[in-house]
């Protein structure tokens, strides 16, 4: 009886002791024939083919302690664990390669069986270890051979894993270089977004003040003229007052020459709509009884006609301010577009009434107020 080498040897000498004859090859009471054990690299090919080797591993005769070690000696690579699940089925000497074929039939792989078959028509021995060895012994070299192409088979998988190490970095090295572009592309698109947006804010800014300084120059000019006419009226009433009162005590009348009338100007509005015309009536109430005067102004000819329409259309109306309404909306027929708040104060300047200076100045300084209420 020969010694065994356990570490050489994975399938167990006494198998072969108690088992002289193995169960996948065909012998007779008179003689043993030598039979040849399955290729380990060859069994690879189909186990390469498997998805998940757990699912197959009962069928094969492997135990649950078998499948911890298989984890357990390679738990970072599917392909080695699939190579070592490989190797158990080569030990296994009641396993062929017609075993092999039925046991994928059953699980209804028939594309593993295809394979099996085709590999088999063009040679009958192609999952077969060529080193023939006696049963009744231990197989020196057939074991040798078996160990040769389980380390080779080792090694072809450390160098598939490796490879598909190297091709999952390289993918991450070209994904994290792409995300880098990327960032920098939206870190630029910000800087000039957020740039953009600093200038329109500084633009809306100075539009802003702009708009203000300029909202406040116009108010403040409307002021300055309304207290300039007001105090144009001041002095003149003040001025009427002592040329009143030095009148009276020499027993002279004022003359409206002596009063300097300020005539506002700028009063570009119009004032070409009914409410509007109603409004300068209104406003020119202490000089409508000055309206006649007024129609000589506004219309040169055919003044006579205008003034008796008008006071045909206001008999019901005996007010003067709604004839010098009916004046207002005559005159506008033909000087729509100019009939301005300083259309009316030009006309009204040209009264002439010594004794009414005051009145033409208030009423002057009303058409004013009504313009920049517009």
């Amino acid at each position: 009886m020969f010694p065994h080498d356990a570490s050489r040897n994975p399938i167990p000498y006494e198998y072969y002791v108690a088992h002289p004859t193995p169960p996948s090859y065909e012998t007779s009471q008179s003689s043993v024939q030598p039979r040849s054990a399955l290729a380990l690299n060859k069994i690879t090919e189909i186990t390469d083919k498997i998805a998940s080797w757990q699912d197959f591993s009962p069928a094969f005769g492997l135990s649950d302690v078998d499948e911890a070690e298989i984890r357990s000696n390679n738990p970072h690579s599917v392909a080695a664990q699939k190579n070592a699940f490989a190797k158990k089925i080569v030990q296994n000497p009641e396993h062929n390669i017609q075993s092999i074929k039925r046991i994928f039939q059953n699980y209804r792989r028939m594309d593993l069986v295809d394979f099996i078959d085709s590999k088999l028509r063009i040679n009958p021995n192609y999952f077969d270890n060529q080193g023939d060895f006696n049963p009744g012994c231990p197989p020196p070299q057939a074991q040798a051979n078996f160990d040769n192409q389980y380390q080779l088979g080792l090694l072809r998988t450390e160098n598939q894993s490796l490879r598909e190490q190297l091709q999952e970095l390289t993918v991450q090295l070209d994904s994290s270089t792409q995300q880098a572009k990327q960032l920098q592309t939206l870190n630029n698109e910000l800087r000039a977004s957020v740039k953009g947006m600093q200038n329109q804010i500084s633009t809306l800014a100075d539009q802003k003040a702009d708009a203000l300084l300029t909202d406040q120059k116009r108010k403040f000019q409307s002021q300055v003229e309304s207290l300039q006419s007001k105090l144009a009226s001041a002095e003149q009433r003040l001025q009427s007052m002592q040329t009143s009162s030095s009148a009276t005590a020499s027993g002279i009348k004022p003359s409206i020459s002596t009063l300097q009338l300020h005539i506002p100007t700028g009063c570009n509005k119009l004032a070409n709509s009914e409410g509007q015309c109603f409004f300068a009536a209104v406003g020119l109430t202490n000089i409508a009884d000055m309206w006649e005067q007024l129609a000589y102004i506004f219309i040169p000819k055919g003044t006579q006609a205008v003034i008796s329409k008008i006071k045909s259309e206001c008999q019901l109306h005996k007010e003067d301010y709604m004839r010098l309404k009916a004046l207002f909306l005559t005159v506008r027929g033909s000087h729509y577009r100019e009939f301005t708040y300083q259309f009316i104060i030009n006309a009204v300047s040209q009264l002439k009434e010594s004794s009414r200076g005051l009145d033409i100045q208030d009423a002057l300084h009303k058409l004013q107020e009504l313009n920049n209420k517009q």
